[in-house]
């Protein structure tokens, strides 16, 4: 009797163990072709050495707000605050306007302007309209390069740290030059950029790009063959 009782405990901590083993494996299974999964240290949650708390990908903590904020981009001087995942496109719409605006500016200054005979007379009157159209073109290019830029990364779904310090970003260093894990064509970025309002899990868009990592011998690749 106790033996038999003893084969059938023995029988169930089996089964349990291989389903358990199955359930582990099945999470490293990979949807499409069978290649070796790639596991980058850098994909396991940071914990943020100043707040204390566990970073998202693509976050990072900023220095003059005191906080870390998702898909950070930049601080920005101009606005007193980080631009982010939720007030990026916010942004890129404020830049536009201010674009509108300083060239509506330009046209009523320009109007401004009075033509008197004597060139002595013309510097007198038009002294101040000088000035600002000066102004004005100056924050006209600086502006536009703003907007240039920052399109560009919305059509690449990148953001301007990502740019920048490639090679200091611990998810983005070991791939391959060129690669982003996060783009999905010009016509997919855009769309998410101006139309998704919710906030994105960003660890998902890596997993198809883990065949991209650069060959190296160091031990924060593991290799799991599924």
């Amino acid at each position: 009797m106790m033996n038999e009782c003893s084969s059938v405990v023995v029988e169930q901590l089996i089964n349990n163990n291989n389903n358990n083993s199955a359930g582990i494996h099945q999470a490293f299974i990979s949807t499409e072709n069978k290649v070796p999964r790639i596991q980058l240290g850098a994909h396991k949650p940071r914990v943020c050495s100043a707040c204390h708390v566990q970073q998202p990908l693509r976050a990072k903590h900023c220095d003059d707000c005191g906080r870390c904020v998702r898909r950070f981009d930049h601080h920005c001087p101009w606005l007193g605050t980080c631009v982010g995942e939720l007030n990026h496109k916010f942004f890129w719409l404020f830049l536009i306007s201010q674009l509108i605006l300083i060239c509506w500016t330009i046209v009523l200054v320009w109007n401004g302007f009075t033509n008197p005979r004597l060139w002595t007379e013309w510097f007198r009157d038009n002294t101040l309209h000088l000035l600002s159209i000066i102004v004005l073109v100056g924050g006209f290019f600086i502006v536009t390069l703003l907007l240039i830029c920052h399109t560009f990364l919305i059509s690449s779904n990148q953001t301007t740290w990502e740019y920048m310090a490639r090679q200091r970003i611990t998810y983005l260093r070991d791939l391959d030059e060129g690669v982003n894990p996060f783009d999905r064509g010009l016509i997919g970025n855009c769309l998410k950029f101006l139309c998704y309002c919710r906030i994105q899990t960003w660890e998902k868009y890596c997993d198809t790009h883990t065949h991209h990592i650069k060959p190296s011998p160091d031990i924060r690749h593991i290799v799991r063959w599924v």
